[in-house]
C-alpha cells in the first residue's frame, strides 16, 4: 500500500475495494479465505474421479515424447539466444536440454509418488513448472494474469518470452533439438504445442521448412476468435502423415438450422510410396530385439552351453 492506496511495482490497482488484505501482511489469509482453501484442498484430495485421472496421467503420460522419429512435446525446451540449451536449476541439479526435461519430469513424479522433503520440494517446483521463466511448460519470464486485471498500463501486462518461441522455426535450431533427443534431423519431426496458431494472420503451424509442426490451433473456444479455427489433427499411419484443419463448430442446433457440416481442409499429406510395416516402427524394433534373444536362447540351449528349465 502507497498513500492509502494498493500498488504494484508503483501503479495504483483499478480496484481499491479489498477488504480481506491486511495491510500490515498482504499474503496473509483471512480465516474465511483459509477456511475455503482447505475445502479445496480436501475436495480435490477426496474426489475419486480427480484421483483416478491423475493416476491415469502419471501412468501413461511424459513430460515428452519419442515416437517412430518425432518429438512430441508441450511448450518449449529451453535454449539461449545463441540456440543453446539452457542450463537451468531443477531441485539442485544443473541440466540442459534432453537431461532438463527428464529431470523435470522425475520431479513432477516425486511430487505425486514421494515421501518427506523431496516431495514437498517437487510440490514447491510443480507451481515454478505454471509460470516459471525456465520451464518447459511455460518460458516465460513472468506470468500477467492479475497485472491484466489490475493494471492499464499495457506494458506491465507483456509476457516476454523465451528465446525458443522466436528460433524454434529454425530449421537448424529443430535440427539441433531432434539430435540431442536420438533421433534422426533428416528425417524426425517436432510436434509442438501450447500456441495457438493464428491463421487469421496468416500464421502456418507447418514451421522450419517442415521439421515442426505446431498443432495447438485452439480447440478450446475463446481462442477461436484470435485463431479463426477450431484447431488441428495429426494423422499419422502407415501411409504416411497428414495434417488436417478444423472449422469452428457454433452448435448442433446451428448446424441443423443452416444446414451446415464441420469441414475439415487437409494442409499437408506427406506420403512415401513405400508403407510403413511394423518392423518400421519403434514396436517393431522392440519386436525384433526380443526374437534375437530368443534365437541366441535356443542356440545357447541346441549347443547344450546352456541347460533348459
Amino acid at each position: 500500500m502507497d498513500n492509502g492506496q494498493w500498488t504494484i511495482d508503483g501503479q495504483v490497482l483499478l480496484d481499491q475495494n479489498l477488504p480481506t488484505i491486511d495491510p500490515n501482511n498482504p499474503y496473509a489469509l483471512s480465516q474465511e479465505e483459509e477456511d475455503l482453501m482447505n475445502q479445496l484442498w480436501r475436495s480435490f484430495r477426496k474426489s475419486e474421479k480427480m484421483q483416478r485421472h491423475l493416476r491415469m496421467l502419471y501412468e501413461h503420460g511424459s513430460l515428452y515424447l519419442v515416437r517412430n522419429g518425432f518429438l512430441l512435446y508441450h511448450a518449449a525446451i529451453p535454449i539461449n539466444a545463441d540456440g543453446s540449451f539452457t542450463e537451468a536449476d531443477v531441485c539442485g541439479k544443473r541440466v540442459s536440454g534432453k537431461a532438463l526435461m527428464d529431470r523435470t519430469d522425475e520431479i513432477i513424479r516425486q511430487a505425486y509418488y514421494g515421501t518427506g522433503k523431496a516431495k514437498e520440494d517437487a510440490l514447491d517446483y510443480m507451481l515454478y513448472l505454471w509460470e516459471g521463466e525456465f520451464s518447459p511448460l511455460y518460458n516465460k519470464d513472468k506470468m500477467t494474469t492479475f497485472e491484466r486485471y489490475f493494471l492499464t498500463d499495457k506494458a506491465s501486462h507483456e509476457e516476454k518470452k523465451g528465446a525458443y518461441f522466436a528460433l524454434a522455426d529454425d530449421e537448424k535450431v529443430c535440427e539441433n533439438i531432434l539430435k540431442e533427443f536420438g533421433l534422426n534431423p533428416a528425417t524426425g519431426r517436432v510436434v509442438n504445442g501450447h500456441v495457438p496458431v493464428r491463421t487469421i494472420k496468416g500464421e502456418t503451424p507447418m514451421r522450419a521448412n517442415g521439421k515442426r509442426f505446431v498443432i495447438d490451433g485452439g480447440f478450446s473456444k475463446p481462442y477461436q476468435e484470435k485463431t479463426g479455427i477450431a484447431g488441428y489433427t495429426l494423422i499419422y499411419n502407415s501411409h504416411g502423415i497428414q495434417l488436417v484443419e478444423h472449422e469452428s463448430f457454433e452448435s448442433r442446433e446451428q448446424a441443423i438450422l443452416s444446414g451446415s457440416d464441420i469441414h475439415n481442409r487437409t494442409l499437408l499429406q506427406d506420403f512415401t510410396g513405400q508403407r510403413m510395416r511394423i518392423k518400421d516402427t519403434d514396436k517393431g524394433k522392440e519386436l525384433l530385439e526380443q526374437m534375437n534373444c530368443l534365437e541366441q536362447l535356443l542356440q545357447a540351449y541346441r549347443s547344450g552351453s546352456m541347460r533348459e528349465h
